[in-house]
């Protein structure tokens, strides 16, 4: 109760237009400090921290998008990063259906586009999803957007996540030990073109890439319109010698509806200003582009419109 009395203490004052004269405290959701949100996420942090003054943000590791969504119902934090499922929370479908949506969520700027991963063990006879049942098989961190993500793959396969597999939530930093250990058979992930594990584990020539059947892709994107049909170009990694077809969406950057319109427009344009300071942190930050931010997939923060009015990509 005293964390969310002080986040609303935090998000009054604001709102009241205290920004700019006192000193403005935000706590900020990223995801597993494995994944690469996180780093980031510290990265976009350090950013405002040095360039705005009286803000400082508070860059938190999470179990990813899904704990996100939840931290902000709960007052605990007032800005994070993380994928498209923000917008079934937005509109209360599919994984919120029945649930009072969370009209407070607006969007800011793009960050990273990322895919899902099937990976399997080297030389592993298992060559499609549809290959998985009874097999053990880690769908993602607890709570995270990677777990909802493959719940929802797994099903239009026709797999029970709950039944047809035996299922695992290793963290994003145990996963190359999972599979050195002989813990799974199967690791299905979702994250950047660079993600950390994968290269690692690719590095070590652990693994195949399993691709996603067009049928499974098609029915995804039907279900889920904030993702897109996506190829991930040949030797993206180590020995990846061949496209992999898969689904990709947005990483975006997410407040709360009652943030400062001069704050969040300060925000987005020190991000874009100091863009070259994020792709140092990260190279997966080269696409941190505002000519992407129709990519958002809720309705933008006023403060974010302003400046994408200011550099004349929105016309109203």
């Amino acid at each position: 109760m005293t964390v969310i009395l002080c986040a609303l203490a935090v998000g009054l004052l604001v709102v009241s237009g205290a920004f700019g004269g006192e000193k403005v405290f935000l706590s900020f959701g990223t995801s597993g400090q494995g994944g690469t949100t996180y780093p980031v996420g510290v990265g976009m942090a350090n950013i405002w921290n040095k360039y705005i003054p009286n803000l400082n943000v508070s860059a938190q590791a999470t179990g990813g998008t899904a704990n996100n969504i939840q931290l902000f119902e709960q007052g605990e934090i007032e800005i994070d990063i993380g994928d498209g499922l923000h917008y079934e929370a937005f509109t209360g479908t599919d994984k919120f259906a029945g649930k009072k949506p969370l009209s407070f969520l607006r969007g800011v700027l793009p960050v990273f586009p990322e895919t899902a991963y099937i990976l399997v063990k080297k030389g592993s006879p298992i060559k499609s999803i549809h290959d998985l049942r009874g097999r053990r098989v880690s769908i993602g961190p607890v709570a995270s957007g990677s777990e909802v993500t493959n719940r929802a793959l797994l099903l239009l396969a026709g797999i029970d996540p709950d039944k047809d597999i035996f299922k695992e939530h290793i963290g994003r930093s145990e996963l190359v030990r999972a599979f050195t250990d002989n813990q799974v058979d199967v690791v299905m992930e979702t994250g950047a073109i660079g993600f950390a594990p994968v290269i690692e584990m690719t590095t070590l020539d652990l693994v195949d890439f399993i691709e996603l059947p067009d049928d499974v892709v098609e029915k995804f994107v039907a279900q889920k319109p904030y993702y897109s049909p996506f190829t991930m170009p040949a030797n993206s990694y180590k020995g990846q010698t061949k496209e992999v077809k898969s689904i990709s969406n947005w990483v975006c950057f997410y407040v709360h509806e009652s943030l400062d319109a001069d704050l969040v427009y300060s925000m987005a344009k020190a991000i874009f200003d100091h863009h070259e300071e994020l792709v140092n942190v990260n190279k997966v930050t080269q696409l941190t582009q505002a000519k992407y931010f129709e990519a958002v997939p809720v309705p933008l923060h006023e403060g974010a419109k302003r400046y994408y009015r200011e550099i004349g990509l929105l016309k109203q």
